[in-house]
């Protein structure tokens, strides 16, 4: 009986060690795991911290684009604005070689 209880001492003591080993064995691996996801971070945060340039460049061609376009526009309505002035011009000059006409034909009427 004695014999009997010692084996079943030794068995559960074999199997809490065993039971002590695995427990280990996951930890380590689970340890191991961590320090993957560690990595990943890591790279995940370098990936981050390189693309931050390039947007901010991106952004400083974005408004480079619509500072142009703005300019572009403004140009097109100064042109706009000077076509009709340019045009108003033209017509006052008509006009005034009209009267210089008109002028010199009433001059030579009154011509001796």
């Amino acid at each position: 009986m004695v014999g009997s209880i010692q084996k079943n001492v030794t068995d559960v003591v074999t199997k809490i060690n065993t039971g002590i080993e695995d427990v280990n064995n996951s930890s380590e691996a689970i340890n191991t795991v961590g320090e993957g996801f560690e990595e990943v971070v890591s790279q995940m945060q370098k990936a981050a911290a390189s693309v931050e340039p390039i947007l901010t460049i991106i952004e400083q061609q974005s408004n480079a684009i619509n500072n142009i376009t703005s300019t572009v526009t403004n140009v097109s309505i100064a042109s706009a604005d000077n076509k009709v002035i340019v045009d108003e011009v033209s017509q006052f000059s008509n006009k005034i070689g009209e009267l210089a006409h008109q002028l010199k034909e009433n001059t030579a009427q009154f011509k001796v």
